[in-house]
């Protein structure tokens, strides 16, 4: 994780957004991964193919520099046995709509005037 994490950094920075975003994906791929839950894999999959159907080339900056920091948070926090800070990070930051809001906003704003 801590590899794709970094590459995706590095394709971002270089302005490979198809590597960032193929990256991205993976990176989400093997967090699903860590799981022993099957059924919870089978269930996310289709979900996240739709949402990650098409591939964005507006990004907002910001906002995806953020992400890729909260991965690092969470790989540390893996690495560490720290599985509550982890479940917090995931919930109540990356995939909170009340924190991550203003950047949906804005990605979807930008989206629909192109």
């Amino acid at each position: 994780m801590r590899e794709l994490n970094q590459v995706q950094r590095a394709s971002f920075a270089q302005g490979d957004h198809d590597r960032y975003y193929k990256m991205n994906l993976e990176f989400h791929e093997a967090f699903i991964g860590l799981s022993p839950n099957t059924t919870l894999a089978k269930l996310i999959q289709p979900l996240k193919r739709r949402l990650y159907d098409f591939p964005r080339h507006t990004y907002v900056s910001e906002w995806e520099q953020r992400n890729m920091d909260d991965h690092d948070r969470l790989i540390a926090m893996i690495e560490s046995g720290d599985r509550d800070s982890a479940a917090r990070l995931l919930q109540d930051v990356h995939w909170s709509f009340e924190v991550q809001g203003k950047y949906i906003r804005e990605f979807y704003q930008f989206s629909e005037s192109r």
